[in-house]
C-alpha cells in the first residue's frame, strides 16, 4: 500500500471579543459568584452556571475534523548500465541481485520504488552515475526521500563539479541513506593504451604526430611491452616501448578522406579486460592546396567564368594564362609597351607538370606554341594519377582540334566536326542522375526537364569510353567523365557555362557544377562514383555502397578485428544506393570488401572513456555515502543485503541488511469546523438560565 487516508479532530478557539476582554468578564463574574456565596444570595449556583454559559458561548469553542493522506516512502534504484558492467562477472552479479532486491522493495509497506537505469549505449561519455541521481532526484519531495540504492562498477565520468552539487544537494536538502552495491572484483588489475593527443586532420603525403601511453595496474616498475600500428589491413610499425611513459609516433596519410588507425597491445594473461588494450584513431586527409593550370586559347566568358571559380576557392591555387599569339610569331612592339608576358611552355609542360593537380584546356585551338612531346607529357601526366579537363569550343571540330594530339588517347570523346549552333537545355544523362558529380544539380533526381537556362552551342562528339553524365542537342553527349591509369579526365563540349553564370534565362547551377566537377578531377572521396562507406556506431556497422552499376543484390564481405568474415546483406534504396547493417559487434577496426571496392571502419572511439579506467572502485562514491550514513557493500564479498524500514532514531544499516527510512509524511487534504455552542443554542440555553434562576429567586 502506497497511501492511506487519516482522520483526525481537535479543539479550536473563535472567541467573539478579545481575550484581554473575556478575561476581565470573567473576573468581575468571578467576584459576584463568589460575593454571592459569602452572602449566601438564594440562586448563585444558578447564576454561576448561567456565567459559564456566556463565557463560553464568548470563548465559542469549535471542533476541528481534518482528513489527512499518508504519503509513501520513495526509494531509488539506480543501475549503472553503461559499457564497463559488461565486464564479467558483473553480468552475472547483476542477474543474481536485481530481482531479489526488487522482491525486497516490493514488500515494503508505504514505499514507492522508482527504478532507474542509464548507461551509454554508444561508449561516448561514459558513466554519468551524478548526472542520473540529480536527475531522478529531480521531481522527489525532500521529506519523501526514504533511500538512494545505486547498483554500479564505482565507475563514473561526471565533472567534478557535478559531483560536488550533488553531495551538497544530499546532505542540504535530503536526510536520506545512500548505498553503493559495487558489482566487480575486489582484486582487479588491467593494461590499457590511451591516445594522450591525436590530430582529426593532417595533410595528405605528410606525417602526423600521435602520442600515447600504456599502463599496467599490475606492474609496479617499468617493463616493456610490444605495440603494434596498423594502417588499413597494413602493419606500418611494430616497437618495444616502456610501460607508463609517453611514446610519439609519426604517422603518414596515405590519401585524402579518412585514414584509419589501429594501434594495439598484447594482452595480458589475468587482466580485466582487452577492450583497452586498442585504440583507433581516423585522421581525415586533406590536400595543402590543389594547383591547377589554367590553360585559355583565346579571350572568352567562358574562361572568366572557369578563372573567376577557381580563384574563389581557397583551397585552389591557380595559374592562369590566356594565350593571344605563339611565341615564334615576329611582333615588332617593343617590349616595354606589352602588357603579357611569354607563355613559360618548358617550365610548365616539361619542368613543373608534376606539380600541378589539374590542368584545364579551356578552347585551346592547336598551335605551334606547344610541341608533340608536351602532349605525351600530359598523357603520362594523367596515367600517374594527374587529372584533365579539356573544355571545348569550335576548333574541336576542326583541324586545330588538340584530338589530333596524343591526347586522343586519353580523351572519351572523337570530334565528328558537326558544331550545334542551336538552343537547349543541358540534360542528366541515366547515368548522370545517379553520379555523385551531377546528381544533386537538380532538386528532383530523374526530373527530365530541370529548370536551366539554355545553351546555344555543343560540339558534336563520338564516345570512346567513360561515361555520359549530361546530354544536350538531340541527347548527344554534352558531358563526359572517364578514368585513364590513375588519373582522371573531363570532356565539356561547350563553352556555354558562362550563361550559367549570368543567370540568362535563369541561369544554373554553375559554381556548384563546376565545383564539382574540378573536385571529382582531383579525387575528392565524396565524390567518387564507386564508393564503399561504412561508420561505426555503438555496437552497430552501417554499410552504404554506391555503384553505378545495376546489380539485383549486394552482399558485402566484413572481417572483423579476429579475422572472422562475415556477410552482410544490402538493400536498395530509393536515391539508388544499396545499405544495411551490422549488429551486436565489438570494438576494432573492421574491413570491407565488395567487387573491387575496399573500405574500414573503426567501431568505438579513439580513446574509449568508459574503458579508459574498467576497475572496480568505491573511491568515486565515498563522500556520498559518508555524508549520508549510508554503505558500501561489495557483492563479491558479501550477500545480498535484505532491506528493512527503520525509523530515525535507529541505525540504518547491519552486516546483513540495508534500512530505508519511515519518513511517516502527512499531506492535509481538508478541514471541517463544528462550533460546540452554535449561537441560536446557546443563547435559548442562556435565556431558559436566566428564567430559572428568576423564578429560583423569586420564591
Amino acid at each position: 500500500m502506497n497511501n492511506a487516508f487519516l482522520t483526525a479532530f481537535s479543539l479550536d478557539w473563535h472567541p467573539a471579543l478579545p481575550w484581554l476582554w473575556i478575561a476581565g468578564l470573567a473576573l468581575v463574574l468571578a467576584l459576584v459568584v463568589v460575593a454571592g456565596f459569602a452572602l449566601r444570595a438564594r440562586g448563585v449556583i444558578l447564576r454561576a452556571l448561567l456565567f459559564a454559559v456566556l463565557l463560553l458561548m464568548l470563548c465559542n469553542p469549535t471542533i476541528i475534523q481534518e482528513k489527512r493522506k499518508s504519503e509513501a516512502d520513495i526509494v531509488l534504484l539506480i543501475v549503472d548500465r553503461s559499457a564497463s558492467q559488461t565486464i564479467s562477472p558483473r553480468p552475472e552479479q547483476l542477474a543474481e541481485l536485481l530481482p531479489l532486491m526488487k522482491k525486497n522493495l516490493s514488500e515494503l509497506s508505504q514505499t514507492e520504488v522508482r527504478f532507474v537505469d542509464f548507461g551509454d549505449r554508444e561508449f561516448e561519455q561514459g558513466s554519468r552515475s551524478f548526472l542520473a541521481i540529480e536527475t531522478a532526484l529531480a521531481d522527489v519531495p525532500s521529506d519523501r526521500l526514504s533511500a538512494v540504492i545505486m547498483v554500479s562498477d564505482g565507475q563514473t565520468h561526471d565533472e567534478q563539479e557535478n559531483r560536488q552539487a550533488l553531495e551538497s544537494t544530499l546532505s542540504r536538502k535530503f536526510s536520506a541513506p545512500f548505498y553503493l552495491l559495487l558489482t566487480g572484483k575486489a582484486e582487479e588489475t588491467d593494461r590499457k593504451l590511451t591516445l594522450e593527443a591525436a590530430p582529426l586532420y593532417g595533410l595528405v603525403g605528410e606525417e602526423v604526430e600521435v602520442r600515447l601511453s600504456v599502463e599496467d595496474s599490475s606492474v609496479t616498475e617499468n617493463g616493456l611491452v610490444e605495440l603494434s600500428v596498423r594502417q588499413g589491413d597494413s602493419e606500418v610499425e611494430k616497437r618495444l616501448i616502456k610501460l607508463g611513459e609517453e611514446v610519439t609516433l609519426s604517422l603518414s596519410l596515405l590519401h585524402a578522406g579518412e585514414n584509419h588507425f589501429e594501434f594495439s597491445v598484447a594482452t595480458r594473461e589475468g587482466e580485466l579486460t582487452e577492450v583497452n588494450n586498442k585504440a583507433l584513431l581516423t585522421v581525415n586527409g586533406v590536400r595543402e592546396r590543389l594547383r591547377v593550370l589554367l590553360v585559355s586559347g583565346q579571350p572568352h566568358q567562358a574562361g572568366r567564368t572557369w578563372r573567376n571559380f577557381l580563384k574563389s576557392d581557397s583551397a585552389v591555387e591557380l595559374v592562369h594564362f590566356t594565350i593571344l599569339r605563339p611565341s615564334d610569331r615576329r611582333d615588332d612592339t617593343p617590349s616595354r609597351e606589352m602588357s603579357l608576358i611569354p607563355f613559360p611552355v618548358y617550365d610548365l609542360f616539361q619542368e613543373r607538370l608534376s606539380e600541378f593537380d589539374l590542368i584545364v584546356f579551356d578552347l585551346y585551338p592547336l598551335r605551334r606554341l606547344l610541341a608533340p612531346n608536351y602532349f605525351d607529357n600530359i598523357v603520362e601526366f594523367v596515367k600517374q594519377g594527374g587529372a584533365l579537363m579539356v573544355a571545348s569550343g569550335n576548333a574541336f571540330a576542326s583541324p586545330a582540334s588538340i584530338f589530333n594530339t596524343s591526347l586522343r588517347t586519353i580523351l572519351p570523346g572523337r570530334p565528328t566536326g558537326i558544331v550545334y549552333e542551336q538552343a537547349f537545355k543541358p540534360k542528366l544523362s541515366d547515368l548522370g542522375k545517379n553520379h555523385p558529380v551531377t546528381s544533386s544539380l537538380t532538386t528532383a533526381v530523374g526530373d527530365e526537364d530541370p529548370d536551366w537556362g539554355p545553351w546555344y552551342r555543343q560540339i558534336g562528339i563520338e564516345p570512346s569510353g567513360g561515361n555520359v553524365l549530361m546530354t544536350g542537342v538531340e541527347d548527344q553527349p554534352l558531358l563526359v567523365l572517364d578514368q585513364v591509369g590513375k588519373g582522371r579526365v573531363a570532356q565539356l563540349v561547350s563553352d556555354q557555362v558562362w550563361l550559367w553564370a549570368r543567370g540568362h534565362e535563369g541561369g544554373g547551377p554553375h559554381a556548384e557544377f563546376l565545383r564539382r566537377l574540378s573536385h571529382w578531377l582531383m579525387k575528392e572521396p565524396e565524390l567518387e562514383a564507386e564508393q564503399l562507406k561504412a561508420v561505426g556506431k555503438g555496437d552497430r556497422l552501417l554499410i552504404e555502397r554506391l555503384t553505378l552499376g545495376t546489380p539485383t543484390s549486394v552482399s558485402v564481405t566484413v572481417t572483423t578485428p579476429e579475422g572472422q568474415s562475415l556477410e552482410a546483406a544490402l538493400e536498395r534504396t530509393e536515391t539508388g544506393s544499396w545499405k544495411g547493417e551490422l549488429n551486436g559487434l565489438t570494438s576494432g577496426l573492421y574491413q570491407l570488401t565488395h567487387g573491387d571496392q575496399t573500405a574500414y571502419a573503426a567501431l568505438g572511439l579513439s580513446n574509449s572513456v568508459e574503458f579508459g579506467d574498467a576497475i572496480s572502485r568505491q573511491e568515486n562514491f565515498l563522500p556520498l555515502v559518508e555524508a549520508s550514513d549510508g554503505k558500501v557493500i561489495r557483492l563479491q564479498d558479501n550477500p545480498i543485503p535484505t532491506v528493512r524500514k527503520v525509523a530515525f532514531s535507529r541505525r540504518l544499516h547491519g552486516t546483513d541488511w540495508i534500512g530505508v527510512r519511515a519518513n511517516a509524511v502527512q499531506r492535509p487534504l481538508g478541514q471541517v469546523r463544528v462550533s460546540l455552542f452554535p449561537s441560536l443554542i446557546a443563547l435559548m440555553l442562556l435565556i431558559g438560565l436566566m428564567l430559572f434562576a428568576w423564578m429560583r429567586e423569586g420564591r
